[in-house]
């Protein structure tokens, strides 16, 4: 595969759903228009007025590139999670938009999504995250499964979905490329659905998915698959040990 750019040309948030607990919700952040999205972000009005943000903590993805990696180190201008993270707070959280969320919040109008937006900081540019692999990592067929297979997939150095579903009993595929998408489904790009479709088309690793399926079985943490860009050193991708202990992952831009 080619070293891919992720393009967000925006954030937007979608998709609420009221939680049972009074005065809170759970949205989709949408990460461009065709890029990724974050699900199960959650927003909670609290006693005192003030809108709490429960960031990426409950989703199935996390960013790879945040600040303990760079303590005793320069840290770049931009890290995704502190980007995102300021972007809410400004516009939804502190800013413009706090109204009608809090209302949305209050149960006293109803909302489905907000436009995308681009943050001022931003200067008109998208956010690039460079991909210079994809892996497949923890690929498992729980035991309360129908025999789906599913693993955590890495974009690379700063991305990674977990629990995506690559096999459904029929097709080794990520479940994005289909006509309906699994309520896990979090990558939208094309050019990686197309690499990890690639990766999903070798006939020793649908052998060990199937098996995975067949067993109700799992993979080790430590055990990756993976597609990459010639040239990248693959030990960065086959990481272990603490999480400072891992490479820090080259930065994103603004282009």
């Amino acid at each position: 595969m080619e070293r891919i750019w992720l393009k967000v040309e925006g954030i937007q948030l979608c998709d609420f759903q009221r939680d049972t607990k009074k005065n809170a919700a759970w949205a989709t952040v949408k990460m461009g228009e065709k890029s990724f999205v974050i699900r199960a972000y959650f927003f909670e009005l609290e006693k005192d007025g003030r809108i709490m943000a429960q960031n990426n903590a409950m989703s199935r993805m996390r960013f790879f590139d945040v600040p303990i990696l760079h303590e005793g180190k320069r840290k770049p201008a931009l890290l995704l999670d502190e980007f995102l993270g300021k972007a809410i707070h400004d516009l939804y959280l502190a800013g413009e938009k706090r109204e009608e969320l809090t209302a949305f919040l209050e149960g006293k109008t109803e909302l489905k999504e907000f436009p995308l937006f681009k943050p001022a900081e931003w200067g008109g540019r998208s956010l690039r995250i460079p991909v210079d692999f994809v892996a497949l990592r923890s690929m498992a067929s729980s035991m309360l499964s129908d025999g789906s297979v599913y693993a955590n997939i890495q974009l690379g150095e700063h991305l990674i979905f977990w629990e995506q579903l690559i096999f459904d009993l029929k097709d080794f595929r990520y479940g994005g490329s289909r006509p309906v998408r699994d309520h896990r489904d979090a990558i939208c790009d094309e050019r990686v659905i197309s690499a990890i479709n690639h990766l999903l088309s070798r006939k020793k690793l649908q052998k060990r998915i199937r098996h995975l399926s067949e067993t109700r079985g799992m993979e080790f943490s430590d055990s990756v698959y993976f597609e990459k860009a010639p040239g990248y050193d693959e030990k960065r991708i086959i990481r272990k040990g603490p999480l400072t202990a891992r490479p820090v992952p080259r930065p994103i831009r603004l282009y």
